[in-house]
């Protein structure tokens, strides 16, 4: 089945499992699961999100091509055998909410060729901003890259300042032989 030109290419509200679909040039996310999913030999290409997670995902077998953010992860999610290539922005990019935590365990990740960081794990370590005059609650994220496959590589290609392979401020990227 093939989605092409939507708003989402599939917007998941309920929990649900997604196999063999190929979503091309959708305006927002190929993929947005709000609902706990299970993504398995998807194809997403031209997206602004390749697959924006709310809720927690597991993705297998996928391949996300020139989108802005390949995986936007907003909650724990397991990631296997996933090739990312040529975002506009970050591969993987994971952003928690106020005072969570947020885990993405990665088996056998290909990153490559995104303008920006590779990999960028967002956190805060919570506090009083006095620029906003408020206070931040703190936001840490965990990632963990393993498999004999995982490659990281030929990333920060746009002209960003701070964009590096892996990025991970208040966070950590853990690298599991």
């Amino acid at each position: 089945l093939t989605i092409h030109g939507s708003k989402n290419g599939v917007v998941a509200k309920k929990p649900c499992t997604l196999t063999n679909l190929i979503i091309m040039e959708c305006n927002w996310s190929g993929v947005e699961a709000m609902a706990p999913c299970t993504l398995t030999n998807l194809k997403i290409m031209q997206c602004r999100n390749g697959v924006k997670a709310m809720a927690p995902c597991t993705l297998t077998d996928l391949e996300i091509m020139q989108c802005r953010t390949g995986v936007k992860a907003k909650a724990s999610c397991t990631l296997t055998d996933i090739n990312i290539m040529q975002c506009k922005k970050n591969g993987v990019e994971v952003y928690p909410p106020s005072d969570t935590h947020v885990v993405l365990n990665c088996t056998n990740i290909n990153v490559s060729g995104c303008k920006k960081s590779g990999i960028h794990a967002s956190g805060y370590n919570g506090g009083y901003n006095p620029v906003w005059g408020l206070t931040i609650s703190q936001r840490t994220s965990t990632i963990i890259l393993r498999g004999n496959r995982t490659l990281i590589t030929g990333n920060c290609l746009g002209r960003y300042i701070y964009m590096y392979g892996l990025k991970a401020p208040y966070s950590k990227i853990q690298i599991v032989k």
